[in-house]
């Protein structure tokens, strides 16, 4: 087994690609296919050497100053991340036991994640729907950033996967958050036009996000792509429903592939065009929203260090 030889670049491209960083040969050539080799190539190899973890401040049970003394104090050398609330930290051990983490005065979540909520700019007194949202991250996001008012529904289809959200939500105490096991598919028609902002973060082929989840390389079938591409366009199609005249709507994924991303928006807006695509907030970071397409924008972690998500901020016309 040690003297295998390795493959040789120059005999098959893809194959050396696929063998040398652990990945599906499909998926290999479906990258091409989408960005050309050069671009393939560095997405495929890419490594992030930061080694931080992204913590981010509960500011309802904590200042930033706190926040900020409390990390000196355990000797957590940190830099700000892309918004003023990411802290990329180092050295950090063992969050699941630290007393200031379960007394939920900080949260772990990644920065992309970080974005998709500041992209929605829900607002105190604001009632709003994450539609998938184990295992809670934005939903309890949501819910700090209106500081335990308005309403904040955290659904999630699966039952072991809402009770990580309810444990989420026990942590971080906001008082705001309603969660329910519910299939984002099925129509309710008791949220017609309920919220003043959806959040549709829809399953998808994780295919952004590799470097944190390795495993996904490993799972990842083609032959799986069309069933997970009508799941997101279902739950698109139904949670659209949900969102007030007026009211924002914001899709996502964590990952890189267009017939998940851009081309669901495409295809959403072109049977609801009661939708328009609109432009991030003023607090959302403008070299990034300065890279936003026609349908959306695509984080690539090749060219921002960041985790890959794809996310799309519409608006429902005031008349329907």
């Amino acid at each position: 087994k040690d003297n295998l030889p390795l493959p040789k670049e120059e005999d098959d491209p893809d194959f050396y690609l696929s063998i040398m960083h652990s990945t599906p040969l499909w998926l290999v050539k479906r990258l091409k296919e989408l960005f050309g080799e050069k671009e393939a190539k560095e997405i495929i190899s890419y490594k992030n050497k930061t080694n931080t973890t992204c913590l981010r401040p509960n500011f309802m049970n904590i200042s930033k100053e706190a926040f900020e003394e409390m990390l000196k104090n355990k000797g957590w050398e940190y830099t700000n991340g892309i918004l003023p609330n990411a802290y990329l930290v180092k050295g950090v051990e063992s969050i699941a036991e630290d007393a200031d983490y379960l007394s939920g005065k900080y949260s772990v979540q990644g920065q992309s994640s970080m974005l998709v909520v500041e992209a929605m700019d829900n607002k105190p007194g604001m009632y709003v729907l994450d539609a998938c949202a184990a295992p809670g991250g934005k939903a309890l996001y949501l819910a700090e950033k209106q500081q335990g008012s308005g309403r904040v529904y955290a659904w999630d289809i699966h039952n072991h996967r809402v009770d990580l959200i309810r444990s989420q939500m026990y942590r971080l105490s906001p008082g705001n958050v309603r969660v329910a096991n519910c299939d984002a598919r099925v129509y309710r028609d008791d949220m017609y036009k309920f919220f003043d902002a959806v959040l549709v973060d829809v399953p998808c082929s994780n295919t952004g996000v590799i470097l944190d989840k390795p495993d996904v390389k490993y799972n990842l079938k083609a032959d799986e792509m069309p069933s997970l591409l009508d799941l997101q366009a279902d739950i698109l199609d139904n949670c659209a429903k949900y969102v007030k005249p007026g009211g924002v709507l914001i899709y996502s994924t964590c990952s890189i592939m267009p017939e998940e991303n851009e081309q669901q928006v495409k295809k959403f807006l072109e049977n609801n065009p009661n939708f328009k695509i609109t432009s991030f907030p003023e607090n959302f970071p403008e070299n990034l929203a300065r890279q936003t397409g026609d349908y959306g924008l695509q984080i690539l972690p090749h060219k921002t260090g960041l985790e890959g998500f794809f996310i799309a901020r519409m608006v429902r016309d005031n008349e329907y």
